[in-house]
């Protein structure tokens, strides 16, 4: 599966809250591996897509978010696919 077609499944992981990226790609593995799953995400997060969160407690594992222009994407695309 191409890097552009994958965007949308991982950014819709996001839609049932933040989490660690582990946590979050716990929640469907079947969406792609866990190495693809790590380098889409930090394109994501270059791209403005997700935002970490820093911890405090767990400095080593951030927890990761949608951001604004997350979620209008995931949203977006979530009305055009329910049009066709």
């Amino acid at each position: 599966m191409k890097t552009s077609s994958i965007k949308q499944p991982i950014l819709e992981l996001f839609l049932k809250g933040p989490g660690t990226r582990l946590q979050v790609w716990e929640r469907d593995t079947s969406v792609c591996d866990w190495e693809r799953f790590k380098r889409v995400t930090s394109a994501l997060r270059f791209d403005g897509f997700l935002e970490t969160i820093p911890q405090s407690e767990s400095p080593g594992n951030p927890i990761v978010r949608l951001t604004a222009k997350g979620r209008k994407s995931v949203s977006v695309e979530t009305n055009n696919q329910s049009k066709n």
